[in-house]
C-alpha cells in the first residue's frame, strides 16, 4: 500500500519495512484501561506481521497488568507521565532507556501531541501514527482517522503495515495473575465450585457507574439464585462495594485489589456485568460472556459476541459523550439511573 507522508511521495511503507529488516517494534498507548485492552489486537497483529520481532508495549502504569497479559508483547515499559516521569529530567531519563533499545518501528494508535512527540524521540526510523494535527508531524507515515469501532479502528494501522488479516481483543492472564486470584478467593472462604458472577462497579468517569444500590440488587438476587457475586473495582470505589454489601451481605467484595489479580478473578467468572469500562471490556477479552451497561457512552463504538449482552436505553439525550462526562450535563443521569434491575437481571439469567 502506498501511502504520502507528510514530507512527500516515498516508496511504499511495505518496502520501507522489508528493507529495514524490522525486529524491534515499540507499541504507544497510554491512554486509559479499555484503551490498553483494545490496542491488544495491534499486538497480536504486528507479532503474526513480524514474526521475529520483539514488541515492547508503552503505557501507562494503569495498563502494566493488561499488557502483561497481552498476546504478542514481549516487553511493557510504564510512562508515567502524571507521577515518576513527570518533569524534563525524568522525561530524558525514559527517553535515554527506550533509545536504547534501537527500535526499528513505533506504532501509536494514540492521539494525544505529547505521546506522538515522545514516538519521535525515541528515534525509530519508521514511525506509523494517525494523521490528525499536530502529532502527525511527528510520524514518518500516517493514516486517516476515520473512527469507528475501537478495536477496528486501531487495525488501520495494521493494514497500513501491510497486515490484512483481522484479530479480536484478546488477554491471556499469566501464572501469577491466577495464582493471586486462587488466595484472593481463598481468604474470602470462597468455595472452588462457587459460581462466581463479577461485577464491576466502578469506572474512572462516575457518569459511567451504574447505582451502587442497583448493584446491591442485582446482587441479592443472583445470591438467591446459586451465584457468587463477586465485587470488582479500583481501591477508590471500596465505599460502592460498602454501599452494595448494605443491601447484599453475602456478597464476596475484593474491590481495591491489582489488575492483574482481578484479570485472574475475572477469567474465573461465569459472567460479568459492569459499565462500559476497562475491565467490562478486559473480560471480555478473557473470552467471558458479559453485560455491559451504556449511558452516557455509545454501544455502537464496540463490536459484541454472542455472548455479549449489553443494555442501554434508548433516550434523547444519550449517548453525549465519547469517553463518558464528568457530570452528567442534565444533572439528572437517567441514562444508567433509569436502567432497571430487572432488565440487566433477565440479561444476566439469559448468560449464565
Amino acid at each position: 500500500m502506498d501511502f504520502r507522508t507528510l514530507s512527500g511521495s516515498r516508496a511504499p511503507l511495505a518496502d520501507r519495512l522489508r528493507a529495514a529488516h524490522v525486529r524491534s517494534i515499540l507499541l504507544v498507548e497510554t491512554a486509559w484501561l479499555g484503551d490498553v485492552v483494545f490496542v491488544s489486537v495491534l499486538a497480536q497483529a504486528l507479532a503474526a506481521g513480524f514474526p521475529n520481532a520483539r514488541v515492547t508495549l508503552l503505557c501507562a502504569p494503569r495498563g502494566r497488568d493488561v499488557g502483561a497479559c497481552m498476546p504478542g508483547v514481549s516487553e511493557v515499559i510504564v510512562y508515567d507521565k502524571h507521577g515518576a516521569d513527570e518533569g524534563p529530567a525524568a522525561f530524558t531519563r525514559l527517553l535515554r532507556h527506550l533509545r536504547a533499545r534501537r527500535f526499528d518501528l513505533s506504532v501509536s494508535p494514540h492521539r494525544s501531541a505529547r505521546t506522538a512527540l515522545l514516538s519521535r524521540l525515541v528515534g525509530a526510523p519508521l514511525r506509523l501514527g494517525y494523521a490528525t494535527p499536530p502529532g502527525a508531524l511527528c510520524f514518518t507515515d500516517t493514516v486517516p482517522d476515520r473512527g469507528g469501532r475501537f478495536a477496528e479502528r486501531d487495525l488501520t494501522l495494521a493494514r497500513a503495515l501491510g497486515i490484512e488479516k483481522a484479530f479480536t481483543p484478546r488477554l491471556d492472564v499469566n501464572a501469577v495473575g491466577r495464582a493471586s486470584a486462587t488466595r484472593a478467593l481463598a481468604q474470602h472462604g470462597v468455595r472452588e465450585d462457587a459460581r462466581l458472577v463479577g461485577l464491576v462497579i466502578g469506572s474512572e468517569r462516575a457518569t459511567k457507574r451504574w447505582p451502587a444500590e442497583h448493584f446491591g440488587s442485582l446482587a441479592a438476587s443472583l445470591l438467591a439464585r446459586g451465584l457468587t457475586p463477586l465485587l470488582l473495582g479500583s481501591p477508590e470505589e471500596r465505599v460502592l462495594g460498602q454501599l452494595v454489601r448494605q443491601i447484599a451481605p453475602n456478597t464476596i467484595d475484593i474491590v481495591g485489589n491489582t489488575v492483574l489479580e482481578t484479570l485472574g478473578l475475572l477469567e474465573r467468572c461465569e459472567l460479568v456485568v459492569g459499565g462500559d469500562t476497562g475491565l467490562v471490556h478486559a473480560a471480555r477479552a478473557l473470552g467471558r460472556p458479559t453485560v455491559p451497561l451504556f449511558g452516557p457512552t455509545d454501544p455502537a463504538a464496540h463490536l459484541f459476541g454472542e455472548r455479549d449482552r449489553p443494555q442501554w436505553l434508548t433516550l434523547p439525550c444519550a449517548p453525549c459523550s465519547k469517553s463518558g462526562p464528568r457530570r452528567c450535563p442534565l444533572g439528572h443521569h437517567k441514562c444508567l439511573r433509569e436502567l432497571k434491575v430487572a432488565k440487566v437481571l433477565a440479561a444476566a439469567v439469559e448468560l449464565v
